[in-house]
């Protein structure tokens, strides 16, 4: 198997497309909204070797109250489903 490296997603998944890669090994953080915007279909998921958190940062001025509504509305949206239409998993 030959090893060739893209320089961003955009040119990853035009080689996806075009046949010159058979596996490609990224994190998938934005890649379906970039598929999408390609109007392509999202890469297949062949093999998940890890999963990680993602994080918001505010900064210091940021009130407490307002970083646990944050914190609520998360929490909701991953009870609800409604997550996942950001495509994240």
């Amino acid at each position: 198997m030959a090893v060739e490296e893209s320089a961003d997603y955009l040119n990853g998944l035009e080689k996806l497309r075009l046949g010159r890669l058979d596996l490609w090994a990224m994190l998938d953080v934005g890649v379906v909204s970039l598929a999408r915007r390609l109007e392509m279909p999202p890469p297949r998921v062949a093999w998940v070797m890890d999963t990680l958190d993602v994080s918001f940062a505010c900064n210091r001025q940021v009130d407490d109250a307002l970083i646990a509504r944050l914190d609520g509305a998360i929490a909701a949206m991953r009870a609800d489903g409604s997550m996942a239409r950001f495509d994240l998993r």
